[in-house]
């Protein structure tokens, strides 16, 4: 994979990089700007992220402390507020995720220092933009003003907050293996929306019966994969329904990942298989969460009893250690609110 990095800028990468904004501007604005940067940074007013592809900068955001260098900074600034700005992508790095990972570093950073609201800015005809930041949170409308830039040229500009539920909602990370998936695309999983492990593990609702019926039969028979299956997942629905039926049913769920890291070596890994490997998407969930380990998924025995007492043991949830292969299962309500990282 190529190497990709967010940090917090040093100066002298600061001045490297408004010396290449300068050479491709012809307005004194970037001159000027680049001054205010850099004073401000020294001044510990701000805070510049950029997110760094094999050495160089490809796209960078600022994170601003002082309400008196934010234009219109009246609600948009205190000491539990901070102002973002200048957000800046490379053009032929937009849209491949390298944004959204420096946006999720600085917000992390922001939030480690004790800052609880985000403020953005944005001109109301950047309606494109608008889009990505709503995806972001940036919902709450908060006003609208005009800026001035250096040169006096005056711009409209509409402010938004992030939204607080979007600070305390559920999210996880999903390796796409079917088919891509795209921004604001709604994902249902409920008691009428099943997955692809419901569709297999009823072709073999037959075979399973008679197993039940007649255990003699296949005393010395070793199952195959999907037969083992359906003998595990019945045994699991049937103790989530009667016992723990708040949990997602894994035949009614997707199974993704706590953090962008774990789903990153899911993806690695089903593209060392050959797998078709699309995405990694970031998702909201409005559903029901369980945290289960890997290692308690079972392979279907012979007898019922037995089956169920091994899906008891997986649904307890108990007894997780440094060799638990954590599987996080989702129901309900999934949007994929953004396109973390590309299969090229």
């Amino acid at each position: 994979m190529k190497e990709y990095i967010c940090k917090i800028a040093d100066v002298d990468e600061m001045e490297r990089k408004w010396n290449d904004e300068i050479k491709k501007h012809k307005s004194r604005n970037w001159k000027i700007w680049k001054a205010e940067s850099i004073e401000r940074v020294k001044n510990e007013d701000s805070i510049v992220y950029y997110g760094i592809l094999n050495g160089k900068i490809i796209c960078e955001a600022t994170a601003m402390f002082d309400k008196s260098i934010v234009q219109n900074g009246d609600g948009l600034v205190d000491e539990k507020t901070v102002y973002l700005c200048a957000f800046r992508t490379v053009e032929k790095y937009r849209g491949k995720g390298y944004f959204s990972k420096l946006f999720r570093f600085m917000i992390d950073d922001l939030k480690s220092r004790g800052y609880e609201k985000f403020t953005l800015g944005i001109e109301p005809e950047e309606t494109n933009n608008l889009k990505i930041y709503q995806h972001l949170g940036f919902n709450e409308f908060i006003k609208s003003a005009r800026e001035t830039y250096p040169d006096g040229t005056v711009i409209d500009v509409d402010y938004y907050r992030m939204e607080e539920f979007v600070l305390n909602s559920i999210y996880a990370y999903h390796v796409v293996t079917e088919k891509p998936m795209h921004i604001g695309q709604h994902i249902i999983f409920d008691e009428n929306h099943h997955n692809g492990v419901w569709k297999r593990v009823n072709e073999k609702l037959d075979i399973v019966g008679d197993i039940y019926n007649n255990p003699e039969k296949y005393k010395n028979t070793e199952f195959e994969h999907h037969t083992s299956v359906a003998l595990r997942e019945l045994a699991l629905e049937k103790v989530r329904v009667d016992k723990y039926p708040n949990y997602p049913s894994r035949m009614a769920c997707l199974y993704v990942s706590k953090t962008l890291e774990e789903a990153e070596k899911w993806f690695d890994y089903f593209i060392s298989l050959g797998r078709p490997t699309f995405q990694i998407v970031k998702l909201k969930v409005n559903g029901n969460v369980f945290y289960g380990d890997a290692e308690k998924c079972f392979d279907g025995r012979l007898t019922e009893k037995e089956n169920l007492i091994l899906a008891e043991k997986y649904w307890k949830n108990k007894d997780f250690d440094k060799n638990s292969i954590i599987e996080m299962l989702v129901d309900g309500d999934i949007e994929v609110i953004d396109i973390v990282e590309v299969n090229q």
